[in-house]
């Protein structure tokens, strides 16, 4: 048995080598600061689910929220009735609730990103080398308005909460905003190989002190961007 050598040695049929376990409360989970801005994981895990024959033919999509992961379903489903999204945490159908609108309202994934970081994004401009230049571009706080005036005063206070703390410089770690699980939200990621970015676990003070960098992104050009 794996979990054998997993568990600290003891007198029971379990034994091993972790020296903690910690147990954490339902309240943890559901916190304001526990929610997810874009991707948090390397995008190749999707990619086999994404081509499942069974999940191309689904008419009632079912999906956690999470980092979002869901639309690259979605954007290869053709016989689509509904679509249901949950989560564990509330204030992440705030998160996704934004960003679907969002989407209804941009004419393509160029519009979408220029709606996110506030400033006119042109895909054929910018690359996972390139992209720090459009972050030197001033942002709009003008967009504000236009969230407001098209989707609503609701999801511009759903923006200025999660998003904008983040897209004035979002390769730069910084540790004040609300998601633990972002110091760092680039458009374009590199991912190591089934490596997870966030760290749920880890307060954002740890993170400081441990130079720690959590990342969000929207991998664009690898899902469904």
């Amino acid at each position: 048995m794996k979990l054998r050598s997993k568990l600290k040695k003891g007198k029971g049929f379990i034994q091993g080598s972790i020296q903690k376990i910690r147990y954490r409360p339902l309240s943890y989970f559901t916190s304001v600061d526990k929610v997810y801005l874009a991707s948090a994981d390397q995008f190749k895990g999707m990619e086999r689910i994404i081509e499942s024959n069974s999940v191309l033919q689904c008419k009632n999509f079912y999906s956690v929220i999470g980092g979002l992961g869901g639309l690259n379903v979605l954007a290869k489903l053709e016989n689509l009735s509904t679509i249901h999204f949950f989560d564990i945490n509330p204030h992440m159908t705030d998160v996704c609730d934004l960003i679907i609108n969002i989407i209804r309202f941009s004419k393509n994934r160029d519009e979408f990103i220029s709606w996110i970081y506030a400033r006119p994004f042109n895909s054929k401009l910018y690359s996972y080398e390139t992209q720090e230049k459009f972050y030197e571009i001033p942002i709009n706080l003008g967009h504000l308005k236009h969230i407001e005036k098209e989707i609503g005063h609701h999801h511009r206070e759903t923006y200025e909460k999660f998003y904008l703390p983040y897209i004035k410089n979002p390769m730069v770690d910084i540790y004040d905003g609300i998601s633990v699980h972002c110091t760092k939200m680039p458009i374009f990621h590199e991912a190591k190989a089934n490596g997870v970015m966030t760290y749920p676990f880890v307060k954002r003070e740890e993170l400081q002190k441990r130079s720690i960098t959590s990342t969000n992104s929207f991998f664009f050009g690898k899902g469904w961007l």
